[in-house]
C-alpha cells in the first residue's frame, strides 16, 4: 500500500505520457523568454500549464508579457492562490485571484487562464481554471472593459519563469501553450479519468490552433541525453522558440503530471530545517534538522540516493521512518527510523539503537553518493556509498541487509533526511528520488532507469527496486 502526503495529483492511465518537465530553481534567476516580431491578438488569447510548487512565499510569476509597467501577469500569490494581473500602467488594474489555494509541494496543478475581452459579459472576459475545474470563486475580482487590449502578444517581452523586476518562478512546469487569438477551456487541454476521476492531460496540439505568436513547449529530451536545445524549443509548428537564460540540460526532470516524483516535504520538517532547490538541497543548519519525503509506502521495494557535499559525512540522517512517529523533528537519534547517521553508524528501531557492525564503511572520503534500498516485503533495509553496499550485503539477492525490527514491520514508511551538526555546506544534502541524477547539476547525470524504466539515478537501482514516483506506487505500492 501507498499513499500521498496531501492531495497529490497522481498519474491516471492516461495513454498520453508526459516526458519531461523544467526545474525553476528561484535563486538561478530561471527564464524563457521571447519578443514577437509582430503583434497577434491582444484581446483573445489562452495560457495553459502543469506547475508543481516550489516555494511560493511571494508571488511567483509564471508567466509576464512587458518587462515593466504595463504588462500582463499570471502566476502564484504569496498566499498560494493562482492568480492573474493585467497591468494598464495606470487607473484600476484588471485581474482576479482565486480564493481556491494551490500549496500542496507533492502535486501537480493544472492552470488554465482564458481572456476574451470581445464578450459582452464581463464574467466571461477572464476565465480561470484549476484541474479541469472552472474558478468561480476570487479573494479579489477585477474583470477588464470589453474590447480591453493587453501585452500579451504584443511585440513586447514574453517570459515564462518571471523577470528580474518581478518574482522569479520556484518550481516545476510541464507542458506549457500560449495561443493567440483563441479562447480554449481546460476540456481542450485535458480531461476527466473515467475510473478515478482525477484530471488528467490528454494530447491537444494537433487540435489546437496557435496563432501568430502562439507556442508548445514540452522541454524534452532526446534519447537518454539531455538536450539542452530542446528547452526553450517551439513544438507547436509555428516555430515561436524561446530564448534561454540561466537554465541548463540538467534542469529538464522527469518529475511530470504523469509521472509524479517524491521531493523533500517543506510541511513536514523540524523548525531548524531549510530546504531549497525546489525541494530537493538541505543548505547548512542549526542541529538537529529533520525533513521527510511526499510519498510513503508499507510494501514493495524502493530506492533513493543523496549527494554529500565537501566529501564529509557529517551528522546526518538519510534512510527512512514510520509515519505515525512525528518525533523526528526534534531528535538527533531518530526514532522509528532506519538510517544511516554519523558517518558509519546505522541506527534502527523504535527506540533507536546502534547496530552492533562498527566497521561498516559506508562511508569516507571519497563517497559523494550514498543509497538506500528499502524492501518492505522482506523487511530489510539497505544502505550503499559510491554504489557498494555495507557488510557486501546484495539486495538484488535478498543478502544481508539490516532487519527491520518487528515493531515497526506493516507501518508506512516515509524517506528521511537530515543534518544533526551545524557545519556549513557539508553532509547528507541533495536528495534525488530518481527526478535528476546530476543532483542540481553538481555532478555528471548517470542516467540509470528502474526496472521499470523510471527515473534518472546516479548508480543504477539494485534489481527489483523501484523509484518513488505515482506510476511504481500505482503497480507495487
Amino acid at each position: 500500500m501507498a499513499f500521498l502526503i496531501g492531495g497529490a495529483n497522481s498519474a491516471a492511465d492516461t495513454g498520453y505520457d508526459i516526458d519531461n518537465s523544467l526545474r525553476f530553481n528561484e535563486p538561478d534567476d530561471p527564464q524563457l523568454s521571447i519578443t514577437p516580431g509582430s503583434a497577434g491578438d491582444r484581446k483573445t488569447w489562452t495560457v495553459s500549464f502543469w506547475h508543481k510548487v516550489g516555494a511560493y512565499n511571494t508571488y511567483r510569476y509564471i508567466f509576464l508579457s512587458g518587462a515593466s509597467s504595463p504588462y500582463d501577469a499570471i502566476g502564484i500569490t504569496p498566499n498560494g492562490g493562482f492568480a492573474i494581473y493585467l497591468n494598464l500602467g495606470s487607473g484600476a488594474d484588471p485581474g482576479l485571484t482565486t480564493s481556491a489555494l494551490c500549496r500542496d509541494p507533492s502535486a501537480w496543478y493544472h492552470f488554465v487562464c482564458t481572456v476574451d475581452t470581445t464578450q459582452g459579459t464581463e464574467a466571461n472576459r477572464i476565465k480561470m481554471y484549476i484541474n479541469g475545474v472552472q474558478q468561480t470563486s476570487f479573494s479579489a475580482t477585477n474583470y477588464p472593459d470589453e474590447d480591453a487590449v493587453f501585452n500579451t502578444n504584443n511585440t513586447v517581452l514574453q517570459t515564462v519563469g518571471g523577470i528580474s523586476a518581478q518574482a522569479y518562478l520556484d518550481g516545476y512546469v510541464s507542458e506549457f501553450y500560449l495561443i493567440d487569438g483563441t479562447a480554449y477551456a481546460a476540456s481542450d487541454f485535458g480531461e476527466f479519468d473515467e475510473d478515478s476521476g482525477i484530471w488528467k492531460p490528454k494530447d491537444a496540439k494537433d487540435d489546437l490552433t496557435f496563432g501568430t505568436n502562439g507556442f508548445y513547449l514540452e522541454f524534452k529530451q532526446t534519447g537518454t541525453d539531455q538536450d539542452s536545445s530542446g528547452i526553450g524549443a517551439d513544438t507547436s509548428g509555428e516555430d515561436n522558440h524561446l530564448a534561454v537564460t540561466n537554465l541548463a540540460a540538467t534542469d529538464q526532470t522527469t518529475d511530470t503530471p504523469t509521472n509524479n516524483f517524491c521531493t523533500l516535504n517543506p510541511l513536514a520538517k523540524g523548525p531548524n530545517t531549510t530546504v531549497t532547490k525546489v525541494n530537493s538541497h538541505l543548505p547548512s543548519v542549526t542541529s538537529p534538522s529533520n525533513i521527510l519525503g511526499t510519498m510513503g509506502v508499507s510494501s514493495g521495494k524502493w530506492y533513493y540516493e543523496a549527494r554529500c557535499e565537501d566529501n564529509y559525512g557529517g551528522y546526518d540522517n538519510f534512510g527512512f521512518i514510520v509515519s505515525d512517529t512525528y518525533t523526528y523533528v526534534t531528535e538527533a537519534y531518530v526514532s522509528g527510523g532506519l538510517s544511516w547517521l554519523q558517518l558509519a553508524q546505522i541506527w534502527v528501531g523504535d527506540p533507536p539503537v546502534k547496530d552492533s557492525n562498527s566497521d561498516i564503511d559506508l562511508y569516507d572520503v571519497n563517497t559523494k553518493i550514498v543509497g538506500c534500498a528499502l524492501d518492505l516485503d522482506n523487511n530489510k533495509v539497505y544502505f550503499a556509498g559510491n554504489g557498494t553496499y555495507t557488510e557486501s550485503d546484495n539486495p538484488s539477492a535478498g543478502s544481508g541487509g539490516y532487519d527491520i525490527p518487528a515493531g515497526m514491520q506493516g507501518k508506512q514508511f516515509l524517506p528521511l533526511m537530515g543534518s544533526n551538526a551545524a557545519v556549513e555546506d557539508k553532509g547528507v544534502r541533495t536528495a534525488n528520488f530518481g527526478h535528476d541524477s546530476s543532483f542540481n547539476g553538481d555532478e555528471t547525470a548517470q542516467n540509470n532507469a528502474d526496472g521499470n524504466g523510471y527515473g534518472d539515478f546516479y548508480y543504477a537501482p539494485p534489481s527489483g527496486f523501484y523509484a518513488l514516483c505515482t506510476k511504481n506506487l500505482a503497480e507495487f505500492g
